[in-house]
């Protein structure tokens, strides 16, 4: 498809009018023509600053001068460790070890030193005397087993005289630890400012639930030092490199070894870039830029010199920005040298200095491109917007902006109830089934990304983000040129946000066309009661003893199919936490509401401030149960948790104040911003553009697919138009299934509290349809077993080196067969003679683990009979569209088990268990860690 803009200079009239064609397309007719700059909505609550217009002079044409990058940098990917000294615990050594404080019990063994705690003791200390020099280590490993899942560890250290506290520390979560029920929990105790000197004293602290126990088996102190080939491979690699909330596409700045880019320049270009130093570098860094012919007939000039000194307010932790002329009077090739130089001894632990977005620009006044933002309130749900016909006035900002500027679109599907997996869908137009990523680990760097296509097209592609779940460790950076996390649930996430919109838009906005993401969690649990929205809404001020109500999940329980559920809970100022009663949901809508008022608010003063030549898309990743169905949170199938807003505002207004009453899905956004400026779409995407649509002969008849694999919820089927059907199927193999399927008639019944018989003609097909879906194309490691006898048999099987069977990451698409848990990290199931039952694992990224399995008679022997060895399935290596076998068991109970993929989902290089102790805090605030 080719996209053409004839340009006209309207800028004396203060409007920018753009007529684009679409070659050989029948949307040729559509005009997108002159509109007036959106409204601003003047101040914001409680006189916070509106957002300054976007002025646009021209564009710049913009050279990257290095590629997109998707792996966040850290350090330590450039360090070898060398074991210096190690302190185990066995039957004859403690290694100085003493417990602090009384405990229930303590033993001393072979296998280290176990300690339990009283039965209302949730924590266990133990400490030790040493004599280190912290300039000769750099990571402390604990051994230690029986941190318990939500638990946490911490590391401190004191020197002569010092006492123990948080600045000295570094705390990890249970789930930090590598291995399975012996973990090794790395603190890189190096990068921080505070080991230095002499430590006299270490000392251990856990989290455990009050009556546990936790067991050390050894503390390993480990020098780091910089790897020469890891380092030679770095220099030419592009990373995520963050500072401060701020992360982009970067290249490391290692002294003496400068990164040379030749380019192809011509007069009046210009350089720009990011350099800075991270906060816990301790040498000053010299950042210059030099430029030479690469034939040699010019020496290295430098054109830009600046001195970032360690330590000195304003300038480390931080990006600058740096825009140089190149000087040159003719067309030519060009060497640019980027260089870094220290004063002192450098300790590549602490970080590296960096230079960001290296690009080449020239002036363009002829406009190609339309800008593009677009919005995520996270888990706004449509129907407590007052622009979909909510009681209250919700949205009064929005209610404005939609009639002058945007297409509303009345039944929006999320791809599903949480926050990565449908982030990801919105980011990439494919569905939950298309990406994989339905468990809290990263985007596969093998995912094509809306972002990327732009970057490459010559947006300037940017995000600002609530962090969490959306921080770049979990991949949905890849492609953003800049990508701003701030931690979520923050009092002032909105407005930091805002702030940080408003800045950069008037800073890079205005010089080229540009891609911003704009992600809020100002709806999100807690909940809050903003002012004045609560009292406006609410006819009356919040109790100012309640702080805010929040999720708080409980355990999946065996009996009900190992179902996520929620409840609501205040937080109070004097009495601390207490459960909120079904009974008293209308406290918690009114403090949902106050925030999306709250959020209105916000998005006002941002959407006011952006030209008529921007395509704007406001939408949300998935709704709110608030008490329906007895649910709290976000995990179901139910409309309240899945239908969520969607307005689209096209440049110049066109079709402004319009809406759509048919059924679409947010997977639709990309092709649909794909098509508006011209690109054409990967031919993998399992969404749609939404422009035929709009133009009045398209057509929406496929039904909206949903999964929620992490509650264990299944999988979701709705038709389009308001009379159609819903399908549920709750895809897990174990019995005690609440849902196990339904059907529910949608024009009979909205709120979907009555079943209808699935064996109807619609219920059927349906269930065919999601069957295939889930057969076909749910990725995840497969695993077949075939019983060719005529006797009922037994299967065990247990994951071994790294294979972890959680109940919410093990699928089927029959309930014919139904298995079990039987233990820690096993399964078990019956099989008929001549049945076969096949089940996946989920969210596996690189399985390099094994499968132990003994088949029995029906009601042998848990796990075989007493000495006999197992059949390992072995997965390391295993490749797509490969196949791998084994026969279990001998004789009439011989059972065949063959392991093989679905979906090319592989890991992005990035360990799903990699959560700092900050990004920790983000998920925790926001009740995704308990």
């Amino acid at each position: 498809m080719s996209f053409e803009i004839d340009f006209w200079d309207t800028r004396k009239l203060g409007v920018v009018s753009v007529f684009p064609r679409i070659a050989g397309a029948r949307r040729a007719c559509m005009i997108i023509g002159m509109a007036v700059l959106m409204a601003g909505c003047g101040k914001g609550h409680n006189g916070a600053p509106a957002i300054h217009p976007v002025e646009q002079q021209g564009w710049e044409a913009t050279r990257r001068l290095v590629p997109s990058a998707t792996v966040v940098f850290s350090p330590d990917l450039l360090l070898t460790k060398r074991l210096a000294v190690e302190w185990p615990v066995n039957e004859t050594t403690m290694s100085g070890w003493d417990p602090v404080g009384s405990f229930r019990k303590v033993e001393q063994g072979q296998d280290g030193l176990s300690l339990r705690a009283w039965k209302k003791q949730d924590r266990i200390q133990i400490a030790r005397k040493c004599d280190l020099e912290a300039a000769s280590l750099g990571a402390i490993e604990v051994i230690m087993a029986g941190v318990p899942p939500g638990g946490w560890i911490r590391l401190s250290w004191a020197g002569p005289e010092q006492p123990f506290n948080k600045g000295r520390s570094l705390k990890l979560g249970q789930r930090e630890g590598v291995g399975q029920q012996v973990k090794t929990y790395h603190f890189l105790v190096g990068a921080e400012a505070t080991w230095q000197g002499r430590i006299t004293r270490i000392r251990v602290e856990t989290g455990v639930r009050p009556g546990g126990a936790v067991r050390l088996v050894t503390t390993r102190l480990l020098s780091m030092d910089l790897d020469p080939a890891h380092v030679a491979k770095a220099i030419d690699q592009s990373w995520i490199i963050g500072l401060g909330d701020e992360f982009r596409t970067a290249i490391l700045g290692i002294p003496e070894k400068p990164r040379e880019i030749v380019i192809d320049a011509s007069p009046g270009d210009r350089l720009i870039f990011g350099y800075g130093l991270p906060d816990g570098a301790t040498s000053p860094a010299q950042f210059r830029i030099t430029v030479s012919t690469p034939e040699g007939g010019e020496s290295g000039r430098a054109i830009f010199e600046d001195r970032v000194i360690s330590g000195q307010s304003g300038r480390t932790g931080e990006w600058h920005r740096g825009e140089v002329d190149l000087g040159i009077e003719k067309q030519q090739s060009l060497l640019l040298e980027f260089e870094v130089f220290g004063d002192a001894e450098f300790e590549p632990i602490r970080g590296f200095p960096a230079w960001s977005n290296p690009e080449l620009i020239s002036w363009n006044d002829r406009i190609t491109l339309p800008n593009i933002v677009l919005v995520s309130v996270d888990t706004l749900r449509a129907d407590h917007l007052s622009l979909y016909g909510y009681e209250r006035r919700t949205s009064p900002q929005l209610d404005r902006w939609a009639k002058n500027h945007a297409i509303v679109f009345e039944t929006v599907v999320a791809p599903s109830p949480w926050t990565l997996p449908s982030h990801t869908s919105l980011l990439s137009g494919l569905d939950c089934l298309g990406h994989g990523v339905n468990h809290p680990a990263p985007v596969p760097d093998s995912l094509t990304m809306f972002a990327e296509i732009l970057r490459q097209k010559g947006y300037f592609t940017a995000a600002v983000t609530g962090g969490s779940y959306l921080h770049p460790r979990y991949g949905l950076s890849q492609g953003f040129d800049v990508y701003t996390s701030i931690g979520g649930a923050l009092v002032d996430e909105l407005d930091r946000e805002l702030s940080w919109a408003d800045a950069w838009m008037r800073e890079e906005g205005r010089r080229r066309p540009f891609f911003l993401f704009f992600h809020t969690y100002a709806v999100h649990d807690p909940y809050r009661a903003y002012e004045p929205f609560f009292s406006q809404l609410t006819g009356g001020p919040p109790d100012p003893d309640l702080v805010n109500i929040h999720t708080r999940s409980s355990a999946a329980r065996k009996k009900d199919g190992y179902l996520n559920r929620n409840r609501f809970f205040r937080q109070s100022q004097g009495s601390g936490e207490s459960e909120v009663s079904w009974d008293d949901m209308q406290l918690v809508r009114d403090y949902y509401d106050s925030g999306v008022a709250y959020m209105d608010d916000g998005l006002g003063r941002l959407l006011g401030a952006l030209d008529d030549n921007t395509v704007v898309i406001v939408t949300s990743d998935h709704g709110e149960a608030l008490g329906e169905h007895q649910l709290a949170g976000h995990t179901s199938l139910f409309d309240h948790d899945l239908l969520v807003p969607l307005l689209v505002s096209l440049p110049g207004g066109s079709g402004a104040g319009s809406r759509m009453a048919q059924q679409v899905q947010l997977i639709d956004i990309v092709p649909t911003l794909l098509d508006v400026v011209g690109i054409e779409p990967p031919g993998d995407l399992n969404g749609s553009s939404l422009i035929p649509l709009i133009e009045g002969d398209g057509e929406t008849g496929r039904p909206a697919l949903s999964y929620a694999a992490l509650s264990n919820r299944g999988i979701s089927l709705r038709e389009p138009g308001g009379g159609g059907r819903k399908y549920i199927f709750q895809n897990v193999p174990w019995p005690g299934r609440v849902e196990g399927e339904a059907l529910y008639d949608l024009s009979e019944d909205p709120v979907e509290e009555t079943t209808i018989s699935v064996d109807s003609r619609t219920g059927r097909r349906l269930r065919k349809l999601a069957r295939e879906e889930l057969e076909g194309r749910a990725p995840g490691l497969r695993i077949e077993f075939r019983n060719p006898g005529a006797e009922e048999v037994q299967i065990f099987a247990e994951g071994k080196q790294g294979l972890v069977l959680p109940p919410s990451k093990v699928k089927a698409a029959h309930h014919d067969v139904l298995w079990e848990t039987a233990g820690r990290n096993r399964i078990m199931c019956r099989l008929e003679g001549r049945q076969s039952s096949v089940i996946w694992i989920e969210g596996l990224g690189n399985a390099d683990g094994k499968l132990d399995m003994w088949v029995t008679p029906s009601g042998g022997p848990v796990g075989g009979t007493e000495g006999e060895s197992p059949a390992t399935l072995e997965f390391q290596g295993l490749e797509d569209g490969q196949r791998r076998a084994v026969t279990v068991g001998e004789g009439a109970h011989m059972v065949t088990a063959e392991a093989y993929w679905v979906g090319s989902i592989r890991g992005s290089g990035i360990s799903p268990e990699t959560v700092d102790p900050e990004l920790e805090e983000q998920l925790r605030a926001l009740g995704y860690i308990q």
